[in-house]
């Protein structure tokens, strides 16, 4: 199984560079994608002018008008083809102190070769009618198709990437990705997995909370506490 990482951030701060150490320590192939110009010319470290962004419509993944390392990304991936079985995407609020919490959530999540999404909080619009921001996805998807997912870290399948780009291409937009990549997953009926619930990867992530990015011997970022 092929797969790589891209850690999401609006700079490359110490702290990505931290994780993005861990990762490569771990054997694995992985890139920063950056919202800022970078201060070091590094081949792992990926920027694209934001006017590229806007002028090609990759643009507003995110559900504020402005252009995020989200979009960014997904243009890279336009350029350099989807080839991978596996794409892994982690925000920089995304934290380990330890590796061996990685290590091991990483390769429980390698052994499962069926699930298209997996992320947080994947639920849909007949779980969830209350959700604030299902109007994202009503241009696009009818309501039996409504889904959504939290992306803070996620893994999608070459399939489900594929298809983002081709909505782009169709559209010439993006909608907000909490409802796009699993919108598409249950309109296509691919497999998701929520991880909060998963028998097999629940114990990573406690629970949902707002919380600051330093907490020692814990995974955590701005919405999620995990236990090692």
């Amino acid at each position: 199984m092929s797969s790589e990482i891209y850690i999401l951030s609006r700079s490359n701060h110490s702290y990505v560079s931290l994780l993005h150490k861990f990762l490569k320590k771990m054997g694995r192939e992985c890139y920063i994608v950056v919202d800022e110009s970078p201060l070091v010319n590094n081949k792992d470290i990926l920027y694209y002018n934001t006017e590229y962004i806007v002028r090609d419509n990759f643009c507003y993944l995110h559900w504020l008008p402005r252009v995020i390392a989200w979009d960014k990304v997904f243009y890279h991936l336009s350029k350099v083809g989807v080839d991978k079985d596996f794409y892994y995407f982690m925000e920089d609020d995304v934290f380990c102190n330890k590796l061996s919490v990685f290590n091991d959530l990483f390769n429980k999540m390698d052994e499962d070769v069926d699930t298209d999404l997996i992320a947080a909080s994947v639920k849909d619009y007949y779980q969830l009618r209350r959700w604030n921001h299902w109007n994202f996805g009503r241009e696009d998807f009818e309501d039996k198709h409504l889904s959504k997912s939290l992306n803070c870290l996620c893994r999608l399948s070459r399939r489900l990437v594929q298809d983002i780009l081709e909505f782009q291409r169709e559209h010439q937009k993006f909608i907000f990705f909490e409802v796009l990549f699993a919108c598409i997953c249950k309109k296509n009926m691919y497999n998701t997995k929520d991880f909060l619930v998963d028998n097999d990867l629940k114990d990573y992530f406690y629970k949902f909370v707002f919380k600051d990015l330093a907490s020692s011997g814990k995974y955590v970022n701005n919405y999620k506490e995990v236990f090692d």
